[in-house]
């Protein structure tokens, strides 16, 4: 699945929504005994773990998905991973010097012999070596051109990229736009996520026992309060990101205004 396939949601609106519900629970003294503490480990409670979301099915893709599959023919013959290490060469416009380290990451990333690939590139008139410096000839300045967005595909940390996947219908905006989307998906489920935990933890019956459950409680609200403030700043990212891209389109974000769960912390003892 490729990411600029990926269809995101519903219609949208133009209005920015700052809503942020702080939700707290009162800080308990009462005297409980650990040996009594309400027991939550339910076969319910081991269901709701495994329904909370996951940004790799979101995505679409693994995080351990290889870096290149070589299934993207080329004009030139080089391999996209290949030409990557040439793009790296022509980054530095004023060259790089010929005794550089080359990154170790075209070995463990792209199972690349950088170095034996580097000589390869400058026997076939790509690169050439002037001045202590390793420069792009003409002919490899027209490579570089051609793909030198594989840079930018390679730098992305927080998505699983494939340059062989990704490179052929690639735009950078366009990537952006969607992986932040993503994000926001994700986001939008986990608040539900939190809630629904909320209400499991606040269905026992009262009043309930120990420090535990009001530990659950409290940390799926700040989860919750947190994630929607998250929802907000990636909503403002997306409105600008949308205006270069889709001038003509808006996105609704989550309405969190039923946000609002009330705990029954005051039971807990």
């Amino acid at each position: 699945m490729g990411l600029l396939d990926f269809i995101f949601r519903k219609k949208s609106t133009t209005e920015t929504r700052t809503d942020h519900i702080e939700l707290k629970i009162p800080h308990t003294e009462e005297k409980y005994n650990n040996a009594e503490e309400t027991n939550f480990y339910t076969p319910q409670y081991f269901n709701l773990l495994n329904e909370r979301p996951k940004i790799t099915d979101i995505f679409g893709r693994r995080y351990d998905l290889p870096k290149y599959s070589d299934k993207y023919i080329t004009k030139e013959g080089y391999k996209l991973r290949e030409i990557l290490l040439l793009v790296w060469w022509g980054k530095a416009k004023t060259g790089r010097k010929s005794t550089i380290h080359i990154p170790q990451y075209f070995f463990t990333n792209y199972n690349l012999n950088a170095e034996r690939l580097t000589s390869q590139f400058k026997v076939q008139g790509l690169l050439v070596d002037t001045n202590e410096k390793t420069l792009l000839t003409e002919k490899g300045k027209e490579i570089y051109n051609n793909y030198c967005h594989l840079w930018e595909i390679h730098a992305i940390k927080n998505y699983p990229i494939n340059l062989d996947l990704d490179f052929p219908n690639w735009n950078k905006e366009k990537f952006e736009l969607e992986l932040y989307k993503m994000e926001l998906r994700y986001y939008n489920e986990y608040i539900s996520y939190c809630k629904k935990m909320i209400q499991f933890f606040n269905s026992f019956e009262k009043p309930i026992k120990g420090q535990k459950i009001y530990d659950e409680i409290n940390y799926y609200m700040s989860e919750g309060n947190t994630s929607i403030a998250k929802v907000t700043d990636l909503y403002e990212k997306i409105s600008i990101l949308e205006d270069k891209v889709y001038s003509d389109r808006r996105l609704d974000i989550y309405d969190f205004q039923d946000w609002n769960v009330q705990s029954d912390s005051d039971n807990i003892i």
